[in-house]
């Protein structure tokens, strides 16, 4: 398995941003809300924006049933002019087990984003998920 730490140093798009914030679900909308104020700077429709809130959304709260209490989410967004890329680490000390999307999340993510992945490496757990603008007049 890939190095969740190693994930921050791979691909990444034209542009960066990044977030940390309390790993608690109070705070998601925060990650929910910079996502879709880019994917709305590169003209995304109002249904890929959406889908992104939702994959978004689906991700961090796997991310958070196996996070430290008290822990930080780290959240990287890159974005080109076609897509945009969010990369979440969290702490998540092995007891706790590892994210993971069963029956209707699984679904659901698989409608709204083009790729995602969820993993743990050691002491961090972590997803991946892309979301890719469709072609105009497509």
């Amino acid at each position: 398995m890939e190095d969740a730490r190693e994930m921050w140093k791979s691909e990444t798009l034209a542009h960066q941003a990044a977030l940390e914030i309390p790993a608690d679900a109070a705070y998601v909308q925060l990650a929910r809300l910079v996502a879709s104020g880019i994917a709305g700077r590169l003209d995304f429709n109002i249904d890929e924006i959406e889908d992104l809130r939702i994959g978004v959304d689906e991700c961090c709260v796997a991310l958070l049933d196996c996070a430290a209490p008290g822990s930080t989410m780290r959240l990287r967004y890159s974005w080109d002019d076609q897509e945009v890329l969010l990369q979440a680490l969290v702490e998540a000390p092995p007891h706790l087990g590892s994210p993971e999307v069963a029956g209707i999340t699984g679904q659901i993510l698989a409608a709204v984003v083009d790729d995602y992945r969820l993993g743990r490496d050691g002491a961090a757990a972590f997803f991946e998920l892309r979301k890719r603008r469709t072609a105009i007049g497509a």
